[in-house]
């Protein structure tokens, strides 16, 4: 894999990740220090079987 393609990668990679960190938490929940927290999310209901999977139900 070429520099060019990693450091694409990478950019995806990360835009991926703030993506999910935006649809799970208030945007005033996250600041440049990021690395060393803990997000707890805010919608869905935890899952018997996994405490890291949030149910969310939708109407359509």
């Amino acid at each position: 894999m070429s520099p060019e393609q990693r450091e694409q990668q990478a950019e995806q990679q990360s835009s991926a990740f703030w993506s999910v960190v935006g649809q799970l938490v208030s945007t005033t929940d996250y600041t440049a220090d990021y690395q060393d927290k803990t997000f707890e999310p805010t919608i869905g209901v935890v899952s018997e079987d996994n405490a890291n999977v949030r149910i969310v139900a939708t109407n359509d």
